[in-house]
This record gives C-alpha cells, structure tokens and sequence, in this order.
C-alpha cells in the first residue's frame, strides 16, 4: 500500500559509477548497464533547493517592477555515514589505500588537481513507495556473485517500486570527521549540485548527462542498475570495520629529517574539516557553469582531546615554541586480519592552541589544535587515509566489493 509517510528506512543511497573506472569485465559495468554503488551505513541524508531571485524597486512605485528568478536553482546535499573502514571513500574514489595498513598519498589528490571526472559526481537516492524496509524489501547479495555476468545476479528485483531522485554533477564543497569517547565516530560529507532529476521507478532507468548549454537532460545507451543489499552475516564477507573511539591513539612525531616521536596516547575526542572553496566558471549563453574550479589554499583544522597524564611538559613544549611542523598519525585498532580499520595520518600539521579543561569529579582533559593544508604538489603532505574495505573472496584473492 502506498505509504502517508517518508521515513529512513525505506531510503537508500547511491554514488554512480563515472566513465573513468570503465575497464573491461569490471564490477562497475555490466552488459551495458551502470551498477550503483551503495553508500553505506547512512545517518543522515539532506538536500535543500533555493531560487536565486532578483527584486527591483523603482522611483514613485511602492510596489516592485521585477521581481523574478535570475539564475538556475541553487541545490546542496549532504549526507552523514558512520565509517565502516574505508569502504565509502573507496567507494567514492577518493584516494585511500585499502586492504593494507601501509599507504602514501593524498587523499583528495584528485580534486586537488582539480580532475573533472572526480570532481563532478552523480548520487542516487532511492525512496521505497510502500513502507517496507528498502534492505529487507530486496534480495540479498551473496559475496560468490563477485564478478557477475548476468543482470539477475545484481539487480534489486524491487527497483521497479522505487522512486529515483538523481542529484547531477555533485561536487565536494566539505568533508568533516566527528568523533568523541560514548559517541560512534560520523563522517559528514557537504555538495553542490548543479541539477535534481525525478525518476517513477528505478527500473529501465537511463544513465544521463546534463548537458550545461541547454541545461537539458540527454540520455545515454547504458542504464542504471540498483543493486541488491549486501549480506552482512555471510561467513566469507571481510573486513567489516566499525571504529570505535576506545579503540584510537594517536601518535606525535616532529616533521623533521629524524621525525622523532614525542608523544603517544589515547583520545577522548576527534574532529577534523576541511573545505573546499570553489569559483565557477561560467560561458555566455550556458544555462550551467563550465566547472566549478577549487580555490587554494585548502586549510584543515584538526581538534583532538586527551586525558592529561602528566602536564606534557619537556620534550612537547620546546617541539611547539619552535613553530615545527606535526606529522600526527591517528590508528584504529587492527582487526582479525591485521589490518588497521583506519589510519589518518596529518602531514605538516601547524600547532594552533592548547588548552586544559577540569573540574570536580572529572578527568583533566588537554585540547590541542593544528591546521594542515593540501598542496597538490606534494603528495606526501596532507591528508593520508588507509584502511580495510568490504570485501569477499575469489580463486583464494582478495577481491573489493563495490556496490
């Protein structure tokens, strides 16, 4: 029956595959079709619309002479996940190493670079029409079925019930790491987004390209394909990887030639942000802009909290009176594979501030402070993320699974 109420556990979100991940017998493409990889363990999903308008007054009138749109929608999306390792970055093509503990490179070298295939992403979101569970309402997806080679093997047999909201050519505006002691970690991702499509249904569906002179939606040969949920209790599914905050320290070392280490504790709280200024270039007679440029620098401000030990004194103080440099390296705990669930290593941390929080029956607490930027031009400094992805097995090797 149709359902008098949206609510979140007939939704479902989705990041598309872009042309640039095509290889031959890939798990992205399949006959022709585009498979959606599912962004998972979702908390929270927001889009908001506004209409640029232009009011004119003019002499002698007490009314308006224009009052009118001036230019397209303005739309933004975001979405909070809790971490499962680095399964939705992988899944996102951000640059994280995974399935090994041991990775150089930034992060966001992609969008850095301003790379426009990383930068203009397209999301799913799917809305369930009745009020049955979108993950219970579907088949579930075996991690045998790895690399399929028919349709039935992957597609939701439901999607025909669904609607389909397509958010076009999204890009990163922020990404934000929240994490303290009795809270489970969430990331928060923040886009801007050039066109919002409406689908009935999520079956049949053709893959389009906005076309940002005429601002007109221009189907493509290859169709969509919502998948079904994967099976989490499968015996043969690895790396499953919640963070937890007990299971976190972070370690100090000083950006010189010896990176010699100084500091190494447990933390009662994480947060980092970063932002990702933009300019859009706009072409006469585009309903759209050509790109939407990032500006630089790009500045991330890193907060973490720890149980005071002793007054961190010494070593620690004379390191930050001499405007040196952090490489600071925050790991979760390794799981049954040996593996880190994740590891964020800051490169070129700057120290900002320190201060002491305490009070009667509670625990001192130390708050420290940096900023890092990412520069593009070296690699190593930044953000460094690795970790373990969802992932089955096939001919006894480890294989990603994407959607």
């Amino acid at each position: 029956m149709p359902q008098n109420r949206t609510i979140y556990n007939v939704q479902g979100l989705f990041v598309a595959p872009y042309s640039g991940e095509y290889v031959n017998g890939d798990d992205f493409f399949l006959n022709g079709h585009r498979i959606l990889k599912r962004i998972e363990k979702v908390q929270t999903f927001n889009y908001q619309i506004d209409n640029p308008t232009l009011e004119l007054g003019g002499f002698n009138s007490k009314k308006y002479i224009f009052r009118g749109l001036i230019g397209n929608p303005e739309i933004n999306l975001d979405f909070s996940y809790v971490p499962d390792g680095v399964t939705n970055e992988n899944r996102l093509n951000f640059n994280v190493g995974h399935l090994s503990g041991n990775y150089f490179g930034q992060m966001f070298s992609g969008l850095s670079r301003n790379d426009v295939l990383l930068n203009n992403r397209d999301f799913y979101a799917v809305v369930n029409k009745s009020e049955e569970d979108i993950e219970s309402a579907q088949a579930v997806l075996s991690s045998e079925i790895i690399r399929p080679s028919k349709i039935e093997d992957v597609i939701d047999t439901n999607s025909k019930n669904y609607n389909l909201l397509h958010f076009q050519n999204c890009t990163l505006n922020s990404y934000s790491f929240q994490m303290a002691v009795g809270n489970v970690p969430t990331i928060t991702q923040n886009y801007l987004v050039d066109n919002l499509t409406l689908y009935p249904s999520g079956s049949g569906v053709h893959y389009a390209i906005l076309d940002l002179k005429s601002g007109l939606n221009i189907a493509q040969n290859e169709k969509i394909i919502v998948p079904k949920d994967l099976d989490y209790s499968q015996h043969d599914l690895k790396g499953k990887n919640i963070l937890l905050p007990s299971e976190a320290t972070v370690t100090f070392y000083t950006s010189n030639k010896t990176g010699v280490l100084f500091y190494i504790d447990n933390i009662q709280s994480l947060n980092f942000d970063l932002s990702f200024n933009r300019k859009p270039l706009k072409a006469i007679n585009y309903k759209f802009p050509l790109y939407k440029k990032i500006q630089f620098p790009i500045n991330g401000k890193l907060g973490i909290s720890m149980i005071v030990k002793d007054n961190l004194s010494g070593s620690f103080f004379e390191t930050i009176n001499k405007e040196d440099e952090y490489s600071i390296v925050v790991n979760f705990e390794t799981n049954r594979d040996g593996v880190y669930k994740s590891r964020y290593i800051f490169s070129g941390c700057e120290f900002d501030s320190i201060d002491y929080n305490s009070s009667v029956q509670e625990k001192k607490v130390a708050n420290l402070n940096f900023n890092f930027d990412l520069d593009p031009d070296f690699n190593s400094r930044g953000l460094i993320v690795s970790g373990n992805v969802l992932y089955g097995r096939l001919s006894n090797q480890n294989k990603v699974l994407i959607f």
